[in-house]
C-alpha cells in the first residue's frame, strides 16, 4: 500500500515512511542494520531521545528522568517488518537494537552539546 511519497513498512500496519527512507532501509544486510534504519525512519529524533522501548526510569540512575514509552503500534510494526525480512532475528535482538540506537543518539547529542559549549 502507498500514500503520496510514502510506503507502508509492513502490509496492514498503517505505518508509513518516506519512499527514500524505505529504499535505503531495504538495502540493509543484517537484522540490526534494518532495525536501526527503520527506527530512524518511523520515529523522529526528538521522540527517540526522550523515550526508550518500554519507558520508565534509567536502571543505573534511579533519580534520572523518566523516559516515555515508544508508540507500541509502530514498534510492533518494526518487529513485524524486520522478522519478515530476517526470519532468524529475535525479538530480544530487535528490542536491544532499538534501545541501543536510542542510547547512541542521546550520547551523540550530549557530545555535540558539550563540544559547542564555550570554554
Amino acid at each position: 500500500m502507498k500514500a503520496a511519497g510514502k510506503v507502508e513498512i509492513h502490509p496492514g500496519s498503517n505505518v508509513f515512511v518516506e519512499e527514500l527512507a524505505w529504499a535505503l532501509t531495504n538495502k540493509a544486510t543484517s537484522c540490526s542494520s534494518l532495525v536501526r534504519s527503520l527506527t530512524l525512519a518511523v520515529f523522529d529524533v526528538e521522540t527517540l531521545v526522550r523515550s526508550n522501548l518500554r519507558g520508565g526510569r534509567n536502571k543505573r540512575q534511579q533519580d534520572g528522568e523518566r523516559k516515555d514509552v515508544l508508540d507500541s503500534t509502530k514498534v510492533h510494526d518494526i518487529y513485524a517488518a524486520t522478522l519478515a525480512k530476517f526470519p532468524t532475528g529475535t525479538k530480544s535482538q530487535i528490542g536491544s537494537t532499538i534501545n541501543g540506537n536510542i542510547a547512541e543518539l542521546r550520547h551523540n547529542l550530549r557530545k555535540q552539546n558539550t563540544d559547542k559549549s564555550p570554554d
